[in-house]
């Protein structure tokens, strides 16, 4: 039972880490107005 509670916090906490990953991108490409892995010329 114990196990079950972990495993479901730790898809949770991914979840999170996933959903603030793709915000920080975004918001990356919204202020500089390239893409990331674009390299500046």
């Amino acid at each position: 039972m114990s196990l079950d509670q972990t495993f479901n916090n730790v898809l949770i906490l991914g979840l999170l880490a996933a959903i603030r990953t793709f915000l920080s991108w975004s918001l990356s490409v919204e202020i500089e107005g390239l893409w990331p892995s674009k390299p500046l010329r």
